[in-house]
């Protein structure tokens, strides 16, 4: 008898809160992601966009001290 995985993958989601502004250092204002970030988003892999949402909340400290 086989026994089947049934855990759900739920895919890393997007970042994004439709607030889309670039500032001086091509870092979007809305969810803290590089503009090369936000471009090859669709082409990761989900652990490759976790280490981008971890790099994320990195910055998102480091923007609010």
């Amino acid at each position: 008898m086989e026994v089947l995985n049934t855990q759900t993958v739920t895919p890393v989601e997007s970042p994004c809160v439709r607030v889309c502004r670039l500032d001086g250092n091509d870092v979007c204002v809305g969810c803290c992601r590089t503009i090369q970030e936000i471009i090859s988003w669709p082409n990761l892999s989900d652990t490759q966009k976790a280490r981008i949402i971890e790099k994320v909340e990195a910055r998102k400290t480091q923007a609010a001290r």
